[in-house]
């Protein structure tokens, strides 16, 4: 199978990635809770913030479960279809957060929005392959 090693590394490298972006997005929470009135004062919406960090969170457990279906199901090319399927959404919500990052005033980070994207574009390369092998 073409991919099947492909997979497996990003499948861990997604799961590693997924749990640290957990991390992250449960702090953003915290502080999003804690600046709240700050972040009314400053003009910025409170639900847009909202929205950011709540996909932030989804996409994190998202990723992590992709990550360990992708080192789980590595080598059957007959769960190749449902990995891209988690790969592309990894890399929607990716773009989508990077959108709201943007209209929120965040600023825009190619080098985030690359980074954010490498990993599961890798992913579904990798699940592509496998599903070419089926």
């Amino acid at each position: 199978m073409e991919g099947k090693n492909f997979l497996k590394v990003t499948g861990i490298l997604m799961i590693i990635g997924g749990a640290i972006a957990i991390i992250t997005s449960v702090l953003s929470l915290i502080t999003i809770i804690t600046m709240m009135a700050v972040i009314v004062y400053a003009g910025f919406s409170p639900l847009l913030a909202w929205i950011t960090v709540i996909l932030a969170f989804g996409g994190s457990i998202l990723e992590l479960i992709a990550g360990i279906m992708g080192v789980k199901y590595c080598d059957d090319p007959q769960k190749a279809k449902m990995l891209v399927g988690y790969g592309v959404i990894i890399v929607a919500i990716c773009i989508l957060n990077n959108i709201i990052g943007l209209i929120i005033g965040a600023g825009f980070s190619v080098v985030s929005l690359l980074v954010g994207l490498v990993i599961p574009i890798l992913y579904i390369i990798g699940a592509s392959k496998n599903m070419k092998s089926a």
